[in-house]
C-alpha cells in the first residue's frame, strides 16, 4: 500500500521517504500498517496540507 501526494514533486523531502519519478506525483510505500504511524511518514502528511493550505491542528500527533 502507498500514500501517493500527487504534487509531491514539490514537497521538501528532508528524510528521503519519497519515491517516484514522474512530474509531479510521489508516494511513500507502507509495508505493514505501523508505517502510517511513522513520524517521517506523519511529517509528510503535514507538509502536503500546508502545501494545499489546510492548517491540521491535533488531526496527526
Amino acid at each position: 500500500m502507498s500514500i501517493y501526494f500527487f504534487r509531491g514533486v514539490e514537497l521538501d523531502d528532508p528524510d528521503k521517504i519519497l519515491e517516484g519519478s514522474g512530474k509531479s506525483m510521489r508516494h511513500v510505500k507502507l509495508r505493514e500498517p505501523k508505517d502510517a504511524s511513522r513520524p517521517e511518514v506523519k511529517r509528510m502528511i503535514r507538509r502536503a496540507f500546508k502545501q494545499g493550505g489546510i492548517t491540521m491542528r491535533g488531526q496527526i500527533p
